[in-house]
């Protein structure tokens, strides 16, 4: 008995290593290439929390989870958790992204998965929010310089939706894995706040 125990052990681990592999092919620079670009876009105009652009990068982020198989989280409409928060005296609309992997049962942890999706906008739209952005009138004001933010934070999005896929791959875990795509880090971080709260 004890010589089958071992046994089944080893047949167990085995199999875990195997799907945790194949899982790890998932994880493809293009793929996170396209993904970096795809948020960084110019056509996202920078991103800046409440703008067209910002909700462009929204719906896209919302395509993804639902291409990997994630499920909207209770209590949201589908992969959206929209927020109104106050940022120097104003009011703040923003949308945060959410999907989750729902565990098996065995526990009602949650663990969280998150990167912040936002950005600065651009020259025009953030003049009145970022102040210290304008400096000796540059860039010129005929010209609407965008801030992309590849790298702050469609890096980071781009990392938590390959971890997205590859959790997919995996047998459902025994807790909840949330993946949150926050807007509003870059206005003191009210997205975290506002979802904090609910």
């Amino acid at each position: 008995m004890k010589r089958f125990s071992v046994w089944l052990f080893i047949v167990m681990l085995c199999s875990i290593t195997s799907h945790a592999q194949q899982a790890l092919q998932i994880i493809q620079a293009d793929t996170l290439r396209h993904y970096v670009q795809a948020l960084s876009h110019d056509s996202t105009l920078g991103r800046l929390t409440s703008s067209v652009g910002a909700g462009k990068a929204a719906i896209w982020i919302a395509d993804q989870f639902e291409k990997v198989g994630l499920a909207p989280i209770s209590g949201n409409e589908e992969f959206y958790h929209v927020f109104q928060q106050p940022f120097r005296n104003k009011e703040v609309i923003g949308v945060n992204v959410m999907g989750a992997i729902n565990g098996n049962g065995k526990s009602d942890k949650v663990f969280i998965i998150s990167s912040h999706y936002d950005h600065v906008g651009t020259h025009r739209t953030n003049a009145d929010l970022f102040p210290f952005l304008i400096r000796d009138n540059f860039p010129p004001p005929q010209i609407d310089s965008i801030y992309n933010g590849a790298n702050d934070n469609a890096s980071g999005v781009a990392a938590m939706l390959m971890l997205a896929k590859y959790f997919k791959e995996l047998p459902s875990p025994d807790y909840s894995i949330f993946f949150i795509a926050f807007a509003g880090e870059e206005l003191d971080m009210i997205g975290s706040s506002a979802f904090v709260q609910a």
